[in-house]
């Protein structure tokens, strides 16, 4: 044809919305991979962003400049990953600094 249509043009290879369904998507392969590879990512940070002993997690606040001018930003909590003792059995968790210093995790020798 004269005109191609422009994922022929740009080589992109279009594949399955769902592999159950088989029916061809309207998205390229690699935005399906990406998005799949962001959703598990997400899930991921969003874990590791909050203590699992006491649940701390994420603030935001603003960042005042010196002309008064405010704009969003996120407080962290200060987690690290340690091993401690689960339900008797040594596991690797994410605890902010204050569980660990206050005594509520059990450290895993």
């Amino acid at each position: 044809p004269r005109f191609s249509p422009p994922h022929q043009a740009v080589g992109l290879a279009f594949g399955f919305c769902k592999k159950e369904s088989r029916q061809p998507c309207h998205r390229p392969r690699f935005l399906l991979n990406y998005l799949s590879l962001t959703a598990h990512i997400k899930e991921v940070s969003s874990l590791a962003k909050r203590c699992q002993v006491c649940g701390k997690d994420a603030a935001v606040g603003n960042l005042v400049s010196h002309s008064n001018i405010k704009t969003k930003r996120r407080f962290l909590p200060n987690l690290q990953k340690v091993r401690a003792l689960v339900n008797g059995h040594p596991q690797r968790i994410v605890a902010c600094t204050r569980c660990l210093r206050s005594g509520r995790v059990t450290r895993a020798i």
